[in-house]
């Protein structure tokens, strides 16, 4: 495997661990908890909380990198394919906090590792600098590949389609403060109670989320553009989500420490469907890293 120095595995402890363990020291690239309680809608709050995302103390921000697996149908989007074909191993993390993703799909034709991450244009801004590339294993060393900015800027967008990673910014949003840097952030914010749908911008793009009869994201779109600079209309829809065992259901939060995980995630681009997969394990704050591609090129 690639090796990593101690030197740089000093400087991503805490992120890679998962957590964040206090406002005065998460600053920088792990991001800043907020107190659930500032909060100031009941909808945004009570669905963070319905889906495992306050956590000791109220807080918010301590669960900052989820992760499923899954397996089903889906199309290859960045490949430009709208097809749906069968995938056995479908693994999607994001960081939260961090503002990053990895997404590890075995095609009919082989495997994909594919991220993205980002970095605040400034302390105080709602923008992000966003870079991307592909990861290959040989078995005894990973490589990567750089992408281009479209592609990078299309995985960062599709990451908030996400319900974690969704609802968790809407309620930074509504607390008016930058994930990142702990600064003051007037971020747009849109709620219609009644509807139970929100509106919010996330790290400056669009996104609808409404809220099912459990109070959790159901539904989430937006307009995405897509890396060859075309723009689609792209709903996620949620089904079925359940914790573990201590609800008398099958378990999906693998350490059942209260996160919750839609069973069944579907996709559509346009009216056409190109995901539709069943969850069978998600867990929060798995130990995560997202080193660049020149920190790996040293080892």
């Amino acid at each position: 495997m690639t090796l990593i120095s101690k030197t740089a595995l000093a400087g991503m402890a805490i992120v890679a661990m998962g957590f964040v363990v206090s406002p005065a020291a998460a600053q920088g690239t792990w991001g800043y908890v907020i107190d659930g309680d500032d909060i100031s809608n009941e909808l945004i709050k009570n669905s963070v909380d319905l889906m495992g995302l306050i956590r000791r103390g109220g807080d918010v921000g301590l669960v900052n990198v989820v992760e499923f697996e899954a397996r089903g149908m889906a199309a290859d989007l960045e490949s430009g394919s709208m097809d749906l074909v069968p995938v056995d191993h479908y693994v999607y993390n994001i960081g939260l906090m961090v503002v990053a993703n990895r997404m590890t799909i075995d095609w009919p034709d082989g495997q994909t590792i594919r991220v993205a991450k980002g970095a605040p244009t400034s302390a105080d801004s709602g923008v992000l600098n966003v870079r991307g590339w592909d990861e290959a294993w040989d078995g005894t060393r990973l490589s990567t590949t750089d992408v281009d900015e479209a592609t990078a800027n299309f995985r960062m967008q599709m990451a908030f389609m996400g319900p974690h990673a969704a609802i968790h910014a809407a309620g930074y949003a509504d607390v008016g403060q930058c994930m990142l840097t702990g600064t003051d952030c007037s971020i747009p914010l849109e709620v219609d109670d009644d509807a139970k749908v929100i509106n919010v911008t996330i790290y400056g793009h669009p996104y609808t989320i409404t809220l099912g009869a459990d109070a959790r994201p159901e539904t989430i779109e937006s307009d995405i553009t897509f890396p060859d600079g075309s723009t689609h209309h792209v709903v996620a829809t949620y089904f079925g989500y359940r914790n573990g065992f201590s609800l008398g259901q099958e378990a999906l939060d693998r350490f059942h420490a209260g996160t919750f995980w839609p069973s069944r995630i579907t996709h559509e681009v346009d009216g056409t469907k190109t995901l539709d997969i069943i969850v069978t394990d998600g867990w929060s704050n798995p130990f995560t890293i997202y080193p660049d591609p020149e920190l790996l090129a040293q080892q």
